[in-house]
């Protein structure tokens, strides 16, 4: 048998993901429309199923490796349509990264790359995950209708890319659990089922090359339903429904090849019992595989993978901030810019920089703009749930309508019938996943619901400036320095007779969270308004390297209410660094304007962003001749 109940002991993996996660409950709720889709195909069955025996693979190679009766037996380098002399270059894998699961690696969601939303760049739309666009199907970008010649050709093909992905999974995740690698396993051959039933919503890199596939496997299918009269009553998507719910159980195993000795899928039941797969995922199970998510709408399945992958990288990524900023048993206590508050009073500008407390400015504002990029990964998702579960439920002006969309109005009507149909009921269930337990700062919970001030995109307690008058750190604890007005600190800046102080205007984005368009929204708008609130006043002289003093005159500057004076130095130094951080989030907030190779993304937004920063340039640029003074 292919599954059983739970067992007395229960893996920490599974114990820390809900019955009511959002991977559990969509898994139940596809097992009637996997049915029901096998039942539908049951007729037709043995006119479209393939035999991996007959499949023929065009290439002079494969005369070298003439039996497989097996998945498992399929070997890339003769088995392929693949063209190239290099054994390599016929690898499923050639351009994937080979990390799959990068703390770095992040969903992609631009409409240029996302099918059905390629005109409406302000829409929810769904996003790829990090695994789905380094998929292993290169070798399925040779196949055509001249090559695939019968059902049994593609389903040689479609065998040697699962494999591939399988291996490529694998190899990527063995640091992460076993039962971890089942569901990631099962994650992509339900993308796979997406390719091959027409309902893939990737539409590739920059050149769009998974519109190719797409074509191509169109005409494969055509070919197959016209040499046999008796699916001529079949509509093209039924017989790629029909194609692949016939052939699910080998590609299943095809993916599980490489599958490990002690990892199972599992599911919970409607009961709360689980259900575990046999060993290696369940591979070469005769009841075929345990999963049901290649019945769930890929957009559904993109989103809990999102949620999964938030959680998951933010436990690490705060963890690396925590590390990089305060150790106070060590007194060590920095700020996001690098300055060791125990030396720095920021409210004086008496800055200290500390090589000890560069790690904090170099791991916060990466994670800055990556809390930045996920926050609108989620609002984009969160739009498009709404909209996909009304156009699916009322029948009225269903989304993509160049895409497969079988069994997909049965779905969303089971979520509604099941009291999801608004997208909030739905994200609590992201709450209910494995990751999200335990991953925000003191051990608290992530709550997708919660996206306020100090949220789940809260860059956190330690990506902060220096207290005002800085901190003190004693018997393992660091505490604010008491603030008397002027924090004890009694600079003076008088400028010696003879020497011209030098004015400048510094334009400044702040130190809180935002987009840095947002906060220089006042300074996009206005034409050279220098009192604006965007704007520091700086005062500065320079006699020589033992007498040099900067003074921010007060009310400027996002309403500083007193003088700050600091050295030339510190001074300078300061504006490099607010410099070089705002041209990251600069490159990060245009890159998608930028890097567009369609018209799609050349709207109001980006007009608007890339003239500010335009803008934003002349102004550094005009900044640093006057520093140079």
């Amino acid at each position: 048998m292919g599954t059983g109940s739970s067992t007395p002991s229960v893996p920490k993996d599974v114990k820390n993901e809900s019955h009511n996660s959002a991977r559990n409950i969509l898994e139940g709720y596809a097992e009637s429309i996997k049915e029901q889709a096998s039942k539908d195909a049951k007729i037709h069955g043995h006119h479209l199923k393939g035999d991996l025996a007959k499949a023929v693979f065009r290439h002079p190679f494969s005369k070298h490796r003439p039996y497989y009766y097996s998945p498992c037996d399929l070997d890339y380098r003769f088995h392929t349509n693949v063209w190239h002399r290099n054994a390599e270059d016929r690898n499923p894998c050639l351009f994937s990264r080979s990390e799959r699961f990068s703390k770095e690696g992040e969903a992609e969601c631009g409409s240029d790359k996302i099918r059905g939303n390629e005109n409406n760049r302000n829409d929810g739309t769904a996003c790829a995950p990090y695994r789905r666009r380094h998929i292993c199907d290169y070798n399925l970008h040779h196949i055509n209708e001249n090559n695939i010649r019968n059902t049994h050709d593609l389903l040689g093909n479609v065998l040697v890319m699962a494999k591939g992905e399988g291996e490529s999974i694998v190899n990527s995740n063995a640091h992460n659990g076993m039962l971890n690698v089942c569901t990631l396993l099962a994650r992509s051959f339900a993308d796979i089922g997406d390719i091959i039933r027409g309902k893939d919503l990737f539409l590739g890199g920059p050149s769009q090359e998974k519109k190719k596939l797409e074509e191509n496997l169109k005409k494969i299918f055509e070919n197959i339903k016209n040499k046999n009269t008796k699916l001529s009553t079949l509509t093209l998507e039924e017989v790629r429904e029909y194609w692949w719910v016939i052939h699910r159980r080998e590609v299943w195993d095809a993916l599980t090849c490489n599958a490990p000795t002690g990892a199972h899928y599992f599911v919970y039941k409607p009961d709360s019992l689980l259900n575990f797969s046999s060993d290696r995922c369940g591979h070469n199970n005769n009841d075929g595989p345990l999963t049901n998510l290649d019945y769930v709408p890929q957009f559904l399945r993109w989103f809990d993978e999102w949620a999964d992958d938030f959680c998951r990288i933010k436990k690490i990524k705060l963890e690396n901030v925590k590390k990089a900023c305060r150790d106070e048993k060590k007194r060590k206590y920095c700020s996001l810019n690098g300055y060791d508050c125990t030396k720095t009073i920021w409210k004086k500008g008496v800055l200290h920089r500390s090589n000890e407390c560069t790690g904090c400015l170099v791991k916060c504002n990466p994670y800055e703009i990556w809390l930045k990029n996920q926050r609108e990964a989620f609002r984009k998702q969160k739009e498009k749930y709404a909209k996909e579960i009304e156009a699916y439920v009322s029948d009225t002006g269903i989304s993509n309508t160049n895409i497969n969309n079988e069994y997909y109005g049965e779905f969303y009507k089971i979520l509604k019938n099941n009291n999801y149909e608004t997208v909030d009921e739905f994200i609590n269930l992201l709450n209910e996943g494995k990751y999200c337990k335990g991953g925000l700062e003191g051990g608290k919970d992530i709550d997708f619901t919660n996206i306020g001030d100090e949220g789940i995109f809260y860059r956190s307690k330690y990506c902060q400036v220096c207290p005002d008058c800085g901190v003190v750190c004693n018997n393992g604890t660091c505490r604010d320095k008491p603030n008397n007005g002027n924090c004890g600190n009694n600079v003076i800046y008088n400028p010696p007779q003879g020497v011209t102080p030098t004015n400048l205007n510094v334009l400044y984005s702040g130190d809180q969270e935002g987009d840095i368009s947002n906060k220089l929204s006042e300074f996009c708008s206005k034409t050279n308004d220098k009192n604006g609130k965007n704007y520091q006043t700086w005062e500065c002289y320079y006699e020589s390297s033992n007498n040099n003093k900067c003074k921010m005159v007060k009310n400027s500057g996002n309403n500083i209410t007193e003088d700050k004076i600091t050295s030339f130095d510190e001074f300078f130094d300061l504006w490099v660094r607010n410099f070089l951080i705002d041209t990251i989030k600069w490159e990060n907030e245009v890159k998608t304007c930028i890097n567009n190779t369609t018209n799609a993304d050349c709207n109001n937004e980006c007009n608007k962003n890339c003239v500010c920063f335009d803008k934003w340039v002349k102004q550094k640029e005009q900044e640093w001749k006057n520093v140079k003074k």
